[in-house]
């Protein structure tokens, strides 16, 4: 009877059993799938296809062009290079809407010109470098340069360099078909990527070099996150617009002038953030522990003692055995009259 009665919870031991496998193996599924929940963990290294370069076009002048330009002219009565050098710079307002300028200079700076025979044009291109001396200057310059003292340069680092760099030469001398295009940016651009908004634009100033060292963060998201808001997103696709700096297309302005512009990106490598679970094994050890914890009543620390128990018990069992076996068989030879000698 109470054989019967033992087996008759065998049936409901084996469910309870099959139904913890089952959902240990879906713990571990989930586990090895990476579940919802997404955090930075690490990074690393992957190929990095070269960035998109837009160039926006600016109207400004050069310090040693300006200083030039005063120095050989002649002043009417009531004005002097005192002046004349504060308020040079509002010459570009009449190509630029957005340059700020007194009404007062400009008549000035209209009887100045009137006093030297120049008309506006004619004053401005005296105050910017022209293609021809800008390329010259660039060539002169790094010829002079040797390669050990650049490899020792302060500008060059791990993360970029001038093995992995685009030097772009812009020319702006055709005619100004808008005057909306009235600014010089340039913006370094991936589609499809997250691209830090405050380094991505830079403004240029013509006659001058510039170098600039492009560097991204990227991210693996799920596809549903694309199509968040920016403000739910709190950060903004490589394909979006910027706020500050629209996408303007122009030929250039009408003036001579070449900007050399070096962007250095790393050789070959970026890094790449990606995100993983944290769901680590110490949490899907917690997790196995309480499934066996719901099922049968015990932590996995109760199950490995009672496992712990079970096998001395059973090694205490399997040694006195062994004693009775021996015992047994040193009964049966042993003679039973001891002067019997033994074959």
């Amino acid at each position: 009877m109470y054989f019967i009665f033992s087996w008759y919870w065998v049936p409901l031991l084996l469910l309870l059993l099959v139904s913890a496998i089952a959902l240990i193996h879906l713990a571990v599924s989930r586990f090895r799938s990476n579940p919802t929940f997404m955090a930075y963990k690490e990074s690393n290294s992957q190929l990095m296809n070269f960035p998109c370069v837009l160039v926006y076009p600016e109207l400004a002048f050069h310090e040693s062009k300006k200083e030039q330009f005063i120095s050989s002219i002649t002043y009417p009565d009531g004005l002097n290079k005192t002046y004349i050098r504060a308020i040079i710079d509002q010459l570009a307002a009449f190509w630029s809407p957005d340059v700020i300028y007194k009404l007062r200079d400009l008549e000035n700076i209209e009887e100045l010109l009137k006093h030297n025979d120049l008309d506006v044009e004619t004053a401005a291109k005296k105050l910017i470098f022209s293609c021809e001396e800008i390329v010259l200057r660039e060539m002169r310059d790094h010829a002079k340069v040797k390669k050990s003292e650049i490899e020792n340069n302060q500008w060059i680092t791990p993360r970029s360099g001038i093995s992995s760099g685009l030097v772009l030469a812009i020319d702006q001398s055709q005619k100004l078909n808008s005057i909306d295009l009235s600014y010089k940016w340039i913006a370094v651009q991936v589609g499809q990527r997250y691209v830090d908004t405050t380094l991505n634009g830079t403004a240029l100033n013509p006659g001058y070099e510039q170098w600039i060292i492009y560097q991204e963060d990227r991210y693996y998201i799920n596809d549903r996150a694309k199509n968040l808001g920016t403000t739910l997103r709190n950060c903004r696709m490589g394909d979006h617009p910027l706020k500050y700096f629209p996408n303007y297309r122009s030929s250039g302005l009408d003036f001579n002038r070449v900007t050399i512009v070096r962007i250095f990106i790393q050789a070959g490598l970026h890094k790449t953030f990606q995100r993983f679970s944290f769901f680590t094994h110490l949490d899907l050890f917690a997790q196995l522990g309480g499934i066996f914890n719901v099922f049968f009543g015990c932590s996995i620390l109760t199950l490995l003692g009672l496992i712990h128990v079970a096998w001395r018990i059973s090694v205490n069992e399997v040694i006195k055995y062994l004693k009775k076996l021996l015992k047994s068989d040193q009964k049966k030879n042993t003679p039973k009259n001891p002067k019997e000698k033994r074959p």
